[in-house]
């Protein structure tokens, strides 16, 4: 059985790249803070800040997608020191990991389809970004469409319509705009 090959170069640098994000970006938008920060505490410590979006008595917001990253945060406090430094980095450098990747499949399905050239330079454009540098490692729903949009273009790009299909479904399922009844 033969192994794909890994450009050690290209994913070395992706996640060098992202996890100096997770590791050293501010959070930029005060949406990450008050709206997933806040309540994915709540989820997890049972007190805390819930926004009015959360309370059972409007319930906009579903809590799947917190869920989504509360479950690895839940791990991490068993593992290690349950305190909220360890889990906000955990948590943090998993998305920018989970980038990472996926921008490398990416970029090998564009190297693939398009030629050497043009997935190094796609390449390139994503070490360089400061919006990739900022949303790699938010926690945010617009980082997750992100993720879900790269991963269901290289699926699409490498003529897998039924990857296509579940990474959508699930992304439909995870996503924040569940609506609750």
């Amino acid at each position: 059985m033969a192994f794909p090959r890994v450009s050690l170069g290209a994913i070395g640098a992706l996640l060098v790249v992202r996890l100096q994000a997770a590791f050293w970006s501010t959070i930029a938008d005060c949406d990450e803070t008050y709206n997933y920060w806040e309540p994915l505490h709540y989820v997890l410590q049972g007190k805390g800040l819930q926004t009015w979006e959360y309370s059972p008595e409007f319930a906009l917001r579903s809590y799947s997608y917190l869920w989504l990253h509360g479950l690895p945060a839940k791990l991490v406090g068993l593992l290690v020191e349950n305190n909220g430094v360890t889990i906000f980095y955990t948590i943090r450098a998993l998305l920018a990991v989970t980038c990472a990747l996926l921008e490398y499949r990416m970029y090998k399905v564009i190297k693939r389809k398009c030629g050497a050239s043009i997935g190094n330079m796609w390449l390139f454009f994503q070490l360089v970004s400061p919006g990739m540098f900022i949303s790699s490692a938010a926690l945010l729903p617009s980082s997750f469409a992100m993720y879900i949009t790269m991963a269901t273009m290289a699926d699409w790009m490498s003529r897998r319509p039924t990857a296509v299909i579940a990474v959508t479904a699930f992304s439909g399922l995870i996503g924040e705009n569940n609506r609750h009844p």
